[in-house]
């Protein structure tokens, strides 16, 4: 899902998402710019977005790499999923975060939120259009969860939702005053796939 900021999209990519004994190819998340969402003029801003990968590259592994700007700070702020909290439920209360000063980066990492269930595999942020207020998404042991971020996207406020029921990709929006969560079963990120 590109990420606009300044007039640009931003798109970030994973380059290589799971550990392999066997490969020491590095694992990092590039960003890519386009100012018109066209077919050919996306443009690489960077191939490392955060150098700190390559601190643990040969024994976890980064994906769904989100951002929010953060309005506080002036900061953007970058979660995503790691072999510490992506591995299922019950592994984690923290999801792991970095900022910089540009939306391509470079992003220096920062204190992980602490999630007030356990964050088995994060799914994303998201700002309510109307009152601005970011959440962060998570699958734990009560289902997906949705948690509100501080002002400053530096931690959560405590305040949260659980659904019940174990869900992995999609998102979250809002139509006509009501908010929408979509899920799938199964393990979306996997060579299998699973439902939509």
């Amino acid at each position: 899902i590109p990420h606009v900021y300044a007039g640009f999209a931003f798109v970030l990519v994973v380059r290589q998402c799971s550990p392999n004994k066997s490969d020491s190819a590095p694992r990092s998340d590039a960003a890519y710019s386009s100012a018109t969402l066209g077919m050919t003029d996306w443009r690489l801003e960077s191939a490392d977005i955060l150098p700190a990968v390559h601190v643990d590259n040969s024994k976890t592994f980064y994906f769904e790499p989100n951002v929010l700007y953060d309005n506080v700070t002036k900061k953007y702020v970058l979660s995503w999923c790691h072999g510490g909290n992506c591995a299922g439920p019950g592994k984690s209360f923290n999801v792991p975060i970095a900022v910089a000063s540009q939306p391509q980066g470079p992003y220096t990492p920062a204190t992980p939120w602490k999630t007030r269930h356990n964050a088995g595999s994060t799914q994303g942020t998201w700002r309510d259009p109307d009152t601005g207020i970011a959440y962060v998404r998570y699958n734990s042991n009560h289902g997906n969860c949705i948690e509100e971020l501080s002002p400053d996207l530096l931690s959560t406020t405590g305040r949260f939702t659980c659904t019940g029921a174990y869900g992995e990709g999609g998102g979250i929006f809002k139509r006509q005053d009501k908010y929408y969560l979509m899920t799938a079963l199964g393990c979306c990120f996997c060579p299998a796939g699973g439902d939509a």
